[in-house]
């Protein structure tokens, strides 16, 4: 597998992991701006893997690598997954916000390295929507912050 490969689907297995997170966590929000930032989280993370799988050829068995930015992503939606509590899900922005960061770094080496058109294009399509992910994620924090 070359470079570009390992790349995209360590960005593929990020906005997977997310996307199951925020799915399954989304039914429990209970504040109407907390259920607006993770639904459109959700709905960035849904499209952004759409285009994804159409373009990653062949997916790597995360069973027997190295410890990875995606494994460390997959990880940390685990943990807070278990932790996570409907009432104040500002509580565990700052960990989802670390899962952002990883993904927003790995999406400017891959768009760095690659030659292929598609998949700057791709990229480039998608990495103003993965930010502004990243700063809900920072404000809800904040917020969370602000209040205790």
């Amino acid at each position: 597998m070359n470079r570009q490969e390992d790349v995209l689907n360590q960005i593929l297995r990020i906005v997977r992991s997310g996307n199951d997170f925020y799915v399954d966590v989304y039914p429990r929000i209970v504040e109407a701006e907390e259920r607006t930032a993770f639904a459109y989280i959700s709905d960035v993370k849904q499209r952004f893997l759409a285009d994804l799988r159409a373009l990653v050829t062949r997916e790597i068995d995360a069973g027997s690598e190295h410890i990875s930015p995606a494994a460390l992503a997959e990880r940390l939606y685990a943990t807070v997954r278990g932790k996570f509590h409907g009432r104040s899900p500002a509580q565990c922005a700052n960990a989802l916000k670390f899962a952002e960061d990883e993904l927003v770094r790995l999406m400017e080496r891959a768009f760095e390295d690659s030659g292929d058109g598609r998949v700057r294009d791709m990229l480039k399509a998608h990495y103003r929507q993965v930010a502004t992910c990243r700063d809900v994620l920072t404000r809800l924090h904040l917020r969370f912050v602000a209040v205790a």
